[in-house]
């Protein structure tokens, strides 16, 4: 498992990108594979904590 092997992080943010009802949004990526411009944004907001600790930074 990816888990088992050292410097391999998983981090599931693929619920950010889903609307109240669960479904992908077209808004965040309009052909169903690749983020907009928003969903990018979101991405970056979902991972940058996970990136600090990684990197021992702090605000």
């Amino acid at each position: 498992m990816l888990k088992e092997i050292e410097n391999v992080e998983f981090l599931d943010i693929g619920p950010k990108f889903l609307d109240e009802k669960g479904f992908l949004s077209k808004e965040m990526m309009p052909d169903t594979t690749h983020p907009s411009e928003k969903g990018h944004e979101i991405w970056a907001v979902a991972i940058e904590p996970e990136l600090k600790r990684m990197f021992g930074k702090t605000d």
